[in-house]
């Protein structure tokens, strides 16, 4: 890989996790060689950790070397632990998990349930709870909205949306 090339992708990669609300308040420093993206800084959970490397893998890098630190923010209260003033509910160690639908049919319910959303457009794969929208939207408003759904759906940490806003004909 020539240095053009190089520093082509590490400003497609810096350009999409700077864009990803889900990663805001995450420090992050990209660097390529010879088609190695290496991402280095903080984030404030593993779920951002994940969904910055799979954004960075997603722009076909030959490897992806994850040197990422997850840092809770300065003064940030401890994850919840349920309602204020109601014991919190926990599942024993080895447990378990309790029952739902699959990740990418929460997802579908999930956008089927968002009236700005056109979910018959779009097309949705689950890996390690990163929802993949692909497909299309007739609006701004409504790849934004389908992210946001997506975000929100059971089991889901992170939404890489490659949905494309062309109107209908």
């Amino acid at each position: 890989m020539g240095f053009l090339t190089d520093a082509s992708m590490t400003a497609r990669i810096k350009t999409a996790l700077l864009a990803e609300p889900l990663l805001d308040g995450a420090e992050f420093n990209v660097d390529t060689l010879d088609d190695v993206v290496t991402l280095r800084g903080t984030v404030r959970n593993e779920a951002q950790r994940e969904l910055a490397g799979a954004i960075a893998r997603q722009h076909a890098p030959q490897r992806v070397e994850d040197e990422l630190v997850v840092e809770p923010a300065r003064g940030a209260p401890p994850p919840s632990t349920g309602v204020q003033g109601l014991p919190a509910v926990t599942t024993p160690e080895g447990a378990p998990p309790a029952p739902g639908p699959p990740p990418e049919e929460a997802v579908r319910r999930a956008l089927a349930g968002d009236d700005r959303v056109n979910e018959h457009l779009v097309s949705v794969r689950v890996e390690n709870g990163v929802a993949y929208l692909t497909g299309r939207q007739d609006t701004v408003e409504a790849r934004e909205a389908a992210t946001e759904a997506a975000a929100h759906a059971p089991g889901i940490v992170g939404v890489v949306n490659d949905l494309e806003v062309l109107a209908s004909v």
